[in-house]
Order: structure tokens, then sequence, then C-alpha cells
């Protein structure tokens, strides 16, 4: 933690404008969706899934090259916060970091259906499944199965442990240049 703090107060304009540039790559496909619903409202679903697919492979080419500003950062003089984006001329970096983030998100629904099934069964997939089908804007949520409540908890806990793997992976992806399939079970493995 002092050594982050540290870091944090040689390069203060480095390390927020890179997280800045980070947070903008991930706003990027939300962005792009605003745009175009008014546009093209019979297309909702086609903007949606062209967003979800942008947020896959935009944002995790990002979050290698903010690995690589604060691994920089870290020397002597500050890298330009630019060097977030710098991850998108690196091709290696980007199926990297785009397949190790399909590999999460993989792991990620097979976790939560698996923990769906063994909490709640059949009913608690219904309520998940008719919660993914919600639209933006709704005022009514599904009646709440039993077995909701626990399975949150199990969710929530689950979900640190695969965040904090999937940026221990991240760092080796991006840092150590390791690939995706050793990536992860290391990752999983440490967390």
């Amino acid at each position: 933690l002092r050594q982050a703090v540290a870091l944090l107060r040689r390069h203060p304009r480095t390390l927020f404008l890179g997280a800045l540039l980070l947070v903008l790559v991930a706003l990027l496909p939300t962005l792009l969706q605003l745009i175009l619903l008014p546009l093209m409202p019979a297309q909702t679903g086609f903007i949606q899934g062209l967003g979800f697919a942008l947020s896959l492979l935009l944002y995790p080419p990002a979050v290698g090259g903010y690995y690589r500003l604060l691994h920089a950062a870290d020397g002597e003089r500050g890298p330009s916060p630019t060097a977030v984006l710098d991850a998108y001329v690196d091709a290696p970096l980007t199926r990297r970091m785009v397949v190790l983030n399909l590999l999460f998100v993989s792991l990620t629904l097979l976790v939560i259906s698996l923990l769906s099934l063994a909490f709640g069964g059949e009913a608690l997939m219904q309520f998940l499944r008719e919660l993914s089908a919600l639209q933006p804007g709704a005022k009514v949520l599904p009646a709440w199965p039993r077995g909701a409540l626990p399975l949150l908890f199990a969710m929530a806990l689950v979900g640190v442990a695969l965040v904090s793997a999937q940026g221990l992976a991240s760092a080796e992806a991006a840092l150590r240049e390791r690939p995706p399939l050793s990536a992860l079970p290391a990752a999983l493995l440490a967390t």
C-alpha cells in the first residue's frame, strides 16, 4: 500500500489521466448505444448486442495498457498517460487480453449457473433468465424465488474471488506476456 501511495505521489497526473482514459474506453460502448438507440429504435436488440460485443473487445486491451502504464510509472520517469491506448497497436497483447476476458466471462456465467442450480434449481434459473431479459427502465422485477438471497450472498463472495483472479491474470498477461490458458489457472490458484 505504501508503494502504491508513493507511486501515485510521484506521477499523479500520469496515473489519473491514464485511469480517465481507461474509464472512457469502458464507457465508449454505452455512449455508442445512447447515440444509436434514438436514431434506430427498431434495432434495439442489435444495438445492445453491438455494445456488449464492443465492451468485450475494447476494454480488455485498455486494462492491459493500464497495467503497463503502472509498471512503467514505477520506473524513474513516468510514461505518457496515452500508454493505456498503446495496447491497441500491440496485437499479441490485445489478443491475450481479449481471450482472457472471454475466458473469465465464460467462467463467470458457468459459476452463476451452477450456483443458481445449487441454491434454487430451475425456479432460480428462470428468475435469472427473467432478470436478464428486463429492458432498461423496467419498473417491476420478477418475484424472488426461494434461495435467491443465499444465492446473492454466494455470488458476491465468488464474484470478489473471480474479480481478484481476473486482475491477477490480466497483470500476468499484460506484464509477463503469459498466455491466457496458463494465466487463468495460475490466477485462480493464487486467489
